[in-house]
Parts: C-alpha cells; sequence; structure tokens
C-alpha cells in the first residue's frame, strides 16, 4: 500500500493524491492495531496460565 507512485501509476489530481495518502495511512494503522490486538491476547493468555 505504501509503494503508491514508485511505480508507472501515480495518482495526478490532488483529490486522488490525498485519497491515495489517507488511505495509505489507515492501511499502515490497520496492520499495527492487528499486530497489538494479536499481542495483546497473546499476553493475556500468558497471564491466564501463570496464573493457574
Amino acid at each position: 500500500m505504501t509503494s503508491t507512485g514508485l511505480s508507472d501509476v501515480v495518482p495526478v489530481v490532488p483529490l486522488a493524491r490525498s485519497v491515495v495518502m489517507i488511505q495509505q495511512i489507515a492501511g499502515m494503522l490497520y496492520v499495527a492495531m492487528v499486530v497489538a490486538r494479536l499481542v495483546a491476547m497473546g499476553l493475556r493468555r500468558r497471564e491466564r496460565y501463570d496464573n493457574a
């Protein structure tokens, strides 16, 4: 998602550039949130087994 504009496909219209920038940021935030959620679930599971 973040490689838009590095090849032959480049948004030309300013509105399209803005939409692509928002999409890139949202995509990176989504990946970060998924990873954070998985880590939190793993830590919660580890705490549950350590206390048992």
